[in-house]
């Protein structure tokens, strides 16, 4: 039995796996041209090319197959035209270029109808020999109820070309991703299934890509849309924030990519023991009981525990399951669970600050006005030496401060954004 995947390491297996996408999504639309879509060998294409798809789907939560630059991108992975794949590669070029698609999305794994229809609409030529379109593409698709494919129109042939408007959408979607992935991530832990800690540092690295890199606009838009808030949904949402606001800090602390995707998982996770707690705990308006405090103090453990279970002992297990366990341990030696030392490395630091500034700007029951940016700043300075690290407090204070002014808007359709100032 094969390795599992790797998220976020291009292993030779997983480019090979790839570089074999790509030839079986060309085979399939190769074998359409000449036969009907319930022909077996047509059949046999589609059937081998939603095997190797799921194969990817074990490792990445969304599955992209990007034409531009004279190269394939399978997700992450570039695939350069060797001399034996060079006419391959450039012959679904021009299939893709006659139909204005550079490449499809997948959100999740199709049936094995609903990806024939894809095919044939995409190997689909009209009587006057012109193949249909990328919009005719997507609307027929849209009429025939398939949901999961998003086709990216033509967008050029250089990498330069890709508008502004796509790293803007990526970002939108990897932040209501992770949100997505939070909540059924909490369920689990809630029912005592293991965690699924590869699809966690997925959606995490799609966080580390944004603030690595260039454009100042998607970064300072990821770490705003952390002011969205969902007060019936707060486990789910305060676990999203904390690893992105741990992420984009990391990054201003000089963190390298790995260790961005380590405290970022680390930071998802760090809450999940609070699955275990009861609602009316969790939900309290009025003081807790000693009881009560004391389901709550148990928590950090609990989440220890549902990080651990039947995970592999990987050096991103340990981690994130120290941050689980100790984020709420304070800098004096406070906090709880009490007894334990403080672990080494800034992990821990990053996240018990990012896990307090967001849980101070979100309304509770017990707080249903939130601290604005600026007052919750105040009471991490406050705490600062005693449950905080003081170093950590400055730095973090500088970097929030030098973000944007913005509010968080619905617009008429329902969609929540980020409206910016600045």
């Amino acid at each position: 039995m094969s390795e599992p995947l790797a998220p976020g390491q291009v292993t030779p297996r997983l480019r090979k796996l790839c570089e074999e996408v790509v030839l079986a999504f060309w085979g399939a639309l190769r074998v359409t041209r000449y036969h009907k879509t319930d022909n077996e060998a047509v059949l046999n294409a589609l059937r081998h090319l939603r095997a190797l798809l799921g194969e990817l789907f074990e490792a990445q939560i969304d599955v992209s197959i990007l034409h531009y630059g004279g190269d394939f991108y399978v997700n992450e992975v570039r695939l350069r035209s060797t001399s034996a794949l060079m006419e391959t590669y450039n012959a679904f070029a021009v299939h893709l270029r006659d139909r204005r698609i550079s490449g499809l999305r997948f959100a999740f794994q199709l049936n094995l109808d609903a990806l024939s229809r894809l095919i044939a609409l995409m190997s689909e030529v009209r009587s006057a020999g012109t193949p249909l379109r990328v919009h005719d593409i997507d609307r027929e698709l849209n009429l025939a109820g398939i949901r999961g494919i998003e086709l990216v129109p033509f967008i050029g042939d250089e990498y330069q070309d890709l508008p502004e408007v796509d790293a803007i959408t990526f970002t939108r979607q990897a932040y209501f991703r992770a949100v997505h992935l939070a909540h059924e991530t909490y369920a689990r832990a809630r029912e005592r299934r293991p965690i699924e800690l590869r699809r966690v540092t997925r959606v995490v690295q799609a966080f580390v890509d944004v603030v690595l890199g260039d454009d100042p606009t998607t970064r300072n838009l990821l770490v705003l849309f952390t002011r969205i808030k969902n007060w019936h949904g707060y486990l789910a949402n305060h676990a999203v924030n904390t690893s992105v606001l741990a992420v984009a800090f990391g990054r201003e602390l000089g963190l390298n990519r790995e260790m961005l995707r380590e405290l970022g998982t680390a930071a998802f996770l760090a809450d999940l023991g609070s699955a275990s707690v009861p609602a009316e705990i969790l939900e309290a308006a009025a003081p807790l009981t000693l009881e009560q405090r004391q389901q709550l103090a148990d928590h950090p453990l609990r989440g220890v525990t549902a990080i651990s279970s039947r995970q592999r002992l990987s050096r991103l297990a340990i981690e994130t399951a120290l941050a689980s366990g100790l984020h709420h341990r304070h800098l004096d030696g406070g906090g709880y669970p009490a007894g334990l030392p403080l672990p080494k490395g800034i992990y821990h630091h990053v996240i018990a600050l990012c896990d307090r500034y967001d849980a101070l700007t979100t309304p509770r029951p017990y707080r249903p006005e939130p601290l604005t940016p600026s007052a919750a700043l105040v009471e991490l300075i406050v705490l600062s030496g005693l449950a905080l690290h003081p170093v950590v407090v400055r730095a973090f204070a500088l970097w929030i401060r030098s973000l944007p002014e913005a509010k968080v808007v619905v617009t008429t359709g329902g969609e929540v954004g980020v409206a910016t100032h600045g």
